[in-house]
This record gives structure tokens, sequence and C-alpha cells, in this order.
């Protein structure tokens, strides 16, 4: 049995988008009752009271990436290119601002604001800042196991924006894997094996050929058929692994990355 466990709230259509593509039966729910062979978290950090044979995204994983200021942290401390980013009790140089104030926890565009000095520091309550980056483009890629299914390019309604979000008028497009840039996406992979999950989208920008990582998604969106789909594929190679070996597969990051077949998932395409 195989299951998606989710938070109340967030996921379902998304979830039911890519159960549909899978050749698995997964089910999904927002409480467990029973015992699954495979569990699957989609964002939900809920305590599972049954026994598990083997959980796809953790809930240690999912904290990791969900607090964001921990995840700042994280990539800190492991190298991760991120825009400079500060904590409460940090001294920040003055050619640091403005600055973006966000808590730990936050969804799009919600709950963030612009520091332009530090006299506003004490205005709001926050949990990191970070120097505002005038992004030229913004970029998605969803990682499965080490490798990526799929990426796409967030297009703006209006780019003087800071968010870009959909609210804000903002819209994905996929991206072609010729048009991956490189150097970001595997960034993108660092970011998120540092997380130690399994599978998420991750958030970067760039400004000119400049990148960032920004966040990781553990409960995001997919747009039309295509991301479900190679959600999907990569999903199930990752089951098919599980159910033959007893285990999971996470593949390595390449040292040198010359073209997009050095990170694409297997799943999506397979050299010859």
């Amino acid at each position: 049995m195989i299951r998606v466990l989710r938070t109340s709230g967030y996921g379902r259509e998304t979830v039911e988008n890519f159960r549909q593509f899978s050749k698995h039966s997964i089910l999904h729910t927002r409480r467990l009752i029973s015992n699954p062979k495979i569990l699957i978290r989609w964002g939900s950090q809920a305590p599972v009271n049954f026994r598990v044979g083997h959980e796809i995204n953790t809930a240690s994983s999912i904290y990791r990436a969900s607090n964001k200021a921990l995840f700042r942290k994280i990539c800190r401390l492991n190298g991760v290119k991120i825009p400079d980013t500060y904590f409460p009790g940090e001294e920040i140089p003055v050619e640091s601002y403005p600055l973006i104030l966000r808590p730990r926890t936050h969804f799009g565009a919600n709950n963030l604001w612009v520091a332009n000095s530090p006299e506003e520091l004490e205005t709001v309550p926050w949990d990191y800042a970070s120097t505002y980056i005038p992004k030229d483009r913004e970029h998605r890629f969803f990682c499965v196991s080490g490798k990526i299914v799929c990426a796409s390019e967030k297009i703006p309604e209006d780019k003087e924006q800071i968010a870009w979000n959909h609210s804000e008028g903002s819209s994905f497009q996929n991206l072609r894997w010729g048009n991956w840039p490189l150097k970001a996406a595997k960034e993108s992979l660092k970011a998120i094996k540092i997380t130690g999950l399994d599978f998420g989208a991750v958030d970067l920008i760039m400004k000119g050929e400049e990148y960032y990582v920004l966040e990781v998604n553990t409960a995001f969106s997919l747009t039309g058929e295509y991301q479900p789909e190679c959600l999907a594929k990569g999903l199930d190679y990752l089951i098919d692994y599980i159910l033959e070996n007893g285990e999971k597969v996470y593949f390595p990051i390449p040292e040198e990355v010359n073209n997009w077949r050095d990170l694409i998932h297997p799943a999506i395409y397979e050299r010859n």
C-alpha cells in the first residue's frame, strides 16, 4: 500500500494531478489510519502512530526546508549560494540594505517586509533578513532523488515587484532542457540534498549570470500536465527502487556539468 500524507488545506488538487500519471495505486489522506508500505509526505510533518515501511520525505527533512530561517542557516553552513542573509543579533553592514525581512515560516508573498535602515528592523517581527536583489529571472527546479525531473521559469506581470507571485499576476512556463541555466540547476540539487528531502521544488533567482537559492518547497503546485507527469515518473522510479531493493535511491551530484543530460532524472531521459 502506498499513501500520500498531506496537510489539511494544502495539495489536494496537486496530489490528484500527479496520482493520475503514476503507474502505482497511490491513495492520499490527511490522516494515516493504517500502516502503509510506502508513505509519501506532501509537506506534512504530522506524527505517525503506525509502522511505516519507507518514508519518502521524512518529517525532519520537511522541517529543515519549511523553517525558512533554519534552511538559510543550513545553506550558509554548507556553502549553498543564497542572498546575503542575517539573523537577529548579527551585525548587518550598512551596504546590505535594503533588506527583505521574513518570519521563519511563510507562504508566497505573505509576511514580507522591506527594511531600508537599521531603525526599520524594529518595526516588524522577523527571523531572517536577506539583501534585496533586483532579479532578472526566477526559476523553479523540481527534483527527485538527486536529479531534476523538470523546470519552469516564472513570468511576472510586473518585473519591478519584489515578489513575483501568482496572486500578483505571475505565471510559470515550462523550461526546455536545453535552456536550463546549468550552474543554477546544479545548485538546486545541492540545496535540496542538504535538507535530506527525497523530492521538492527549489526556487532560485538570477541577476545576470549570478544565481541565488531562495527556498525549497515541500508542498508545491504543479501546473498543466507536463509537471505532474514528470513528478510521477520520478516518484515511480523511486518507488520501484524501494520495492525491488528495500531502500531508497539518491543519485550523487556530478562534479562537472557539461549539459542538461548530467542533471536530468533517468525516468525522464535515459542515456543510451
